[in-house]
């Protein structure tokens, strides 16, 4: 048996082959009268607060954050508990996709940590003056603590 071959095949020498090359697009100004016109606002008194709170990160993820330090000692220990990279924990925090079942996960120390937090975040409004008595119940207590360390690392 004998191989067909088509009669027909024809090569193209390589010289003869038409190569694409790229074009700049041409711009040009349309009359866009059905287009909405966009407004842009600069920063004031009014929206400058809102400015800031949308750099920054929310209360109840620094709440989080600030109770994952004060428990583990650092945010990347509840990352591996919730067997994530800590990159990826550190994103999904700021981006707000921490879910309750994953921080229920963390354990109650944790859980409790997160409430003082929130009670500190969102407690009752204090005035200024029963805010300044908290701290200084607050330092009072750390230098309490830090006379305690002091005795027992002279004794």
């Amino acid at each position: 048996m004998g191989r067909n071959v088509p009669k027909t095949a024809r090569t193209t020498p390589a010289g003869s082959l038409v190569i694409p090359r790229p074009t700049p697009a041409k711009a040009t100004l349309k009359d866009d009268t059905d287009r909405q016109d966009v407004t842009v606002t600069t920063p004031t008194t009014d929206n400058v607060g809102q400015l800031e709170r949308t750099n920054r990160r929310s209360k109840l993820s620094t709440a989080v954050s600030d109770a994952a330090r004060s428990v583990y000692g650092k945010q990347g220990v509840a990352a591996e508990i919730l067997r994530k990279d800590e990159g990826n924990f550190a994103r999904d925090l700021r981006a707000g996709r921490v879910t309750l079942a994953q921080l229920e996960s963390l354990g109650d120390g944790f859980l409790a940590e997160f409430g003082k937090g929130l009670v500190e975040q969102y407690g009752p409004l204090l005035t200024p003056k029963d805010r300044m008595l908290r701290y200084i119940d607050e330092v009072e207590r750390v230098l309490a603590e830090l006379k305690s360390l002091i005795h027992e690392r002279v004794a």
